[in-house]
């Protein structure tokens, strides 16, 4: 067992190394720069402590606040260490990374996948192209870092099961307190820590008592972070029922994604839906209900396990309606509990068809690790990103407002102005492109111009300091 778990670990890290390292040459990227880059508060050891009750410490912006105390801890430590070179920050990330891969591993073997099935999960999700952006991004790093603690808590509360041991259980509740105070998201393992116990043979309903302190720590954090951020987790972005219709297809946009990782991107081309009876939500939901029925007919505990852990990790995001429709980072979490459904699937094949499962396996985590690959060069600097983002969503403004953006900032204004004028034929009502084309036309030597968009920008906004300041 340990000569195994030694093979394991050394070929899951030199897997990560040959696909990752080209990330550590990355720059920073658009979020990146109000929490991180231009972010005073992460500069001053003496603002840590005030990381757990100030969320405005989240950026340089006041509006942009966030309680993840825990996340804002390690950016502070990377500036302690290397100032605003983006290297450190890069190597945080892929050291999560691959520490998720191995609590996955560890994870498998706990749950009772055997351990080959184990090792092929834990390969699966750390080649698989989804998770790239969260590697390559250092802001997801708040997925990784969740991911990490929420992993651990579910291997030491599953250990805690098959051994007893009360140490093992204080390590779950201390890492389930860790995931939470990296995002709010970890509020689900309330819900995933019975699901364990299902699959292990043990009654949830007899070992309730110990679910009361997650579900505590749970409520506990709603509320805290409710009184922090007032009345901003009240005001939806989109209507109720718009959320609901829209996320049934993004479950199968989701799908097909975690099977078929081609043309993925930053931004992806993907609108609102607002009836039941659009086709691709009605079939979307006709598949959803087929894929239930399947599961709960079969009771193969070890599918329908995976298959819940995917839904539970995902439904906040699908609940709680958010900016962005459909985001690669939020599938972070949920990437594991694919990858256990997937090798869980192949153990079948493998009892039957033992040669042509495993051919099979090799060349399919192959085809992901160069579309890892290909997917790292694209995250190379902010020309590239957008460049990309810009060419497969040519119908979403926000990549031709970046994509303008670093232009302007790389002395291609000529380019920057065609791309901010996409943007706006996209959205003219937009104060964003407005403020930020005026700003190039005066760049540019031209203020009559730039005057033009700086006024439509105060009608549209009158109250936009940025938009005021520019205008004056």
């Amino acid at each position: 067992m340990y000569r195994e778990t030694s093979i394991a670990l050394v070929v899951l890290s030199v897997a990560l190394g040959g696909v990752y390292y080209a990330s550590l040459a990355n720059s920073f990227h658009y979020d990146d720069f109000h929490s991180i880059v231009h972010n005073p508060h992460i500069r001053q050891p003496s603002n840590f402590p005030t990381f757990l009750t100030d969320p405005s410490l989240f950026s340089v912006d006041p509006r942009q606040a966030m309680y993840r105390p825990l996340l804002l801890l390690t950016y502070g430590v990377n500036y302690m260490l290397g100032g605003l070179d983006p290297v450190g920050y890069h190597f945080i990330n892929v050291f999560l990374h691959a520490a998720n891969g191995i609590l996955l591993l560890f994870l498998a073997r706990e749950l009772g996948v055997g351990n080959r099935l184990a090792f092929v999960a834990a390969l699966m999700f750390a080649a698989h192209p989804l998770n790239s952006e969260v590697v390559h991004y250092v802001s997801s790093r708040s997925e990784a870092l969740m991911a990490f603690f929420f992993i651990a808590a579910c291997w030491a509360y599953a250990r805690h099961g098959v051994s007893h041991s009360w140490g093992w259980y204080g390590v779950a509740v201390l890492c389930g307190a860790m995931a939470m105070l990296s995002k709010s998201v970890a509020a689900v393992l309330m819900v995933m820590l019975p699901l364990c116990d299902w699959l292990a043979g043990r009654d949830p309903l007899r070992r309730w008592v110990r679910y009361l302190p997650f579900v505590g720590l749970g409520l506990l954090y709603v509320f805290f972070t409710r009184q922090l951020l007032g009345k901003a987790l009240a005001v939806p972005v989109r209507a109720m029922d718009v959320q609901f219709y829209t996320q049934i297809k993004a479950a199968i946009y989701y799908l097909y994604i975690g099977v078929v990782p081609v043309n993925l991107n930053v931004e992806h081309q993907f609108f609102p839906s607002h009836s039941l009876f659009e086709p691709v939500v009605f079939l979307s939901a006709f598949c959803l209900c087929s894929l239930a029925w399947v599961l709960w007919q079969s009771q193969w505990r070890p599918p329908i396990f995976s298959t819940v852990w995917v839904a539970i990790v995902l439904v906040p995001t699908f609940v709680v309606p958010l900016i962005v429709l459909v985001n690669e980072h939020r599938l972070y979490l949920a990437m594991a509990g694919w990858c256990l459904l997937l090798s869980w699937v192949l153990g079948g094949l493998i009892g039957r068809r033992y040669r042509l499962a495993l051919s099979g396996l090799a060349m399919y985590t192959m085809l992901l690790a160069v579309l890892t690959l290909q997917r790292g060069q694209v995250w190379s600097d902010e020309l590239t990103l957008w460049n990309d983002a810009a060419a497969k969503a040519p119908s979403m403004l926000k990549p031709h407002l970046r994509l303008a953006d670093a232009l302007e900032r790389n002395g291609r204004l000529p380019e920057a102005e065609d791309a901010y004028l996409h943007a706006l034929a996209l959205r003219p009502q937009h104060v964003a492109t407005r403020n930020n084309l005026g700003v190039l036309y005066d760049e540019m030597g031209q203020p009559e111009l730039a005057i033009e968009q700086f006024e439509v920008a105060e009608r549209l906004a009158p109250e936009n300091v940025e938009v005021l300041t520019n205008f004056g």
